[in-house]
């Protein structure tokens, strides 16, 4: 015996599903999320407060210390590299990023040199 509703409720489930996969394309395809993605698969970032410089490193490369991003060409360098991936981004994006609270902070006088209790 078939329940009166069951067509009804099959619609809802497609429906559902339609959606759900119409906002992850929409996600995947948002230069925000792609430039966040990128920026964390290419680069780490760290906020020094005691310079009030960002930081940054690129991940998988051994160079210590982190220099600095305040540099226009560092900025520059990581926008063609996102541009050249095909995501659709501007330089305000990439400052608007590097000065946001999306990045951690580091306090290295505190962390080097004062005892945690």
């Amino acid at each position: 015996m078939r329940k009166p509703h069951a067509n009804a409720v099959l619609e809802m489930r497609q429906c559902m599903l339609h959606l759900s996969l119409r906002v992850i394309k929409d996600l995947l395809t948002d230069p925000s999320v792609q430039t966040e993605e990128f920026m964390n698969r290419r680069y780490e970032f760290r906020c020094n407060t005691q310079m009030s410089e960002v930081e940054y490193g690129e991940r998988f490369r051994f160079i210590f210390p982190f220099p600095s991003v305040g540099l226009e060409r560092a900025q520059n360098s990581i926008l063609l590299d996102a541009q050249s991936e095909g995501i659709a981004v501007w330089d305000r994006d990439v400052d608007r990023y590097l000065h946001s609270n999306r990045l951690s902070c580091l306090q290295p006088v505190g962390r080097v040199y004062l005892p945690s209790s």
